[in-house]
């Protein structure tokens, strides 16, 4: 009877030692790494195998895993976690045998979308214990970029749609708000990098002050972005399509956040008299651009501004002595019909005379 009992006490130590080693092979006791950067987070689920956690802090594990997603080159890597399966593996080192070449890993196109609007999740994933299965069953997990409810994420980061993983795992839905879904889930990016912006643009018209100079425009907006601005350029034309810009300037410098920026356009020098344009506006920062923003449309002067020239006799008056003031402005298609005269020291000090006359009394 004694023996009995310690060949089945044995017999579940052995028992607990090859559960344990399996655990340790295919059980949250793996060793789990995506780096400290984990972006991704949330749950998706299927019917077949339940929720599906996208990162430990998800779920509350000890064990630290998550899947990330690399802003610079698109492609996940990393983690997730099924109960009912184990490790579903988003690591390319696992995914280069798949079913279907490409063997691509899992990525989002287009990168360069990002945070602006929908971007596809098209690759391929896998659940781990797939590879050890002898039923027929290779754990992959297919997003079937180009198909109807395929995978993708939107503008705030939280992921849509399905993925595929045969029988066993079914379809696994990442949003509850999806049709079809349901149920109070999603996986999530979080905070997606938001492109930068440029906001509050306008466009100065000429002011009296500048009626004896050279006309121009001042163009004028606020950058928005999470850094620095490092470049920016400017376009104006007087073709709505912008196809053969009037001017175009790019500019790179380093400004920050919530600053303005403005650019002087010369009239008579790069636009046209009597023309209506259209401007637009693009933004850099260090980790790309902003679309194209549009200005709001304006008018040039109908012609040029009066070229203020006059000429006094005598040239070299003496004190007290009347000096008679000549206007010779050209003010071009119309005739010069007002005048503004400023004399410093003189009598008197002002004139809207053609040609006055004035004393100084030294």
């Amino acid at each position: 009877m004694q023996k009995r009992f310690f060949n089945l006490f044995a017999g579940i130590i052995t028992l607990g030692v090859i559960f344990c080693f399996a655990f340790l092979m295919y059980g949250r006791g793996q060793s789990v790494r995506a780096g400290s950067e984990e972006n991704t987070s949330g749950y998706g689920w299927s019917y077949n195998i339940g929720w599906v956690s996208f990162n430990n802090l998800s779920d509350g594990s000890v064990i630290n895993y998550g899947v990330n997603l690399s802003l610079d080159t698109g492609i996940f890597s990393g983690y997730a976690w099924s109960d009912n399966i184990g490790w579903i593996s988003f690591n390319e080192s696992d995914l280069t045998d798949c079913p279907e070449p490409p063997c691509v890993a899992t990525k989002v196109v287009p990168l360069d979308e990002l945070g602006r609007s929908d971007v596809a999740i098209k690759g391929w994933a896998r659940a781990l214990a797939g590879q050890q299965a002898d039923d027929g069953w290779d754990g992959w997990i297919k997003f079937d970029h180009g198909k109807t409810g395929e995978a993708y994420i939107d503008s705030d980061g939280d992921w849509h749609g399905w993925a595929w993983g045969s029988d066993v795992v079914g379809w696994i839905s990442f949003n509850g708000a999806d049709p079809g879904a349901g149920g109070n889930y999603k996986v999530t990016l979080g905070q997606v990098p938001q492109p930068p912006t440029a906001t509050d643009l306008t466009v100065s018209e000429p002011s009296s002050a500048t009626c004896c100079g050279t006309a121009h425009h001042n163009f004028f907006w606020i950058y928005q972005g999470s850094e620095n601005e490092t470049q920016f350029q400017i376009q104006v034309d007087n073709n709505p399509d912008f196809s053969s810009p009037e001017y175009d300037n790019t500019v790179t410098g380093d400004w920050p956040p919530g600053g303005p920026n403005n650019q002087t356009v010369i009239v008579d020098s790069q636009l046209t008299f009597g023309s209506h344009y259209y401007w637009r506006v693009k933004v850099w920062d260090a980790t790309g651009s902003s679309d194209w923003i549009d200005g709001p449309s304006f008018d040039t002067a109908a012609h040029p501004y009066p070229l203020v020239s006059f000429h006094w006799n005598p040239l070299e008056p003496l004190a007290e002595e009347d000096v008679t003031f000549s206007d010779d402005s050209v003010c071009y298609s119309v005739p010069c019909t007002d005048r503004e005269w400023n004399f410093t020291g003189g009598t008197p000090s002002t004139s809207q005379d053609e040609n006055p006359v004035v004393r100084f009394s030294s």
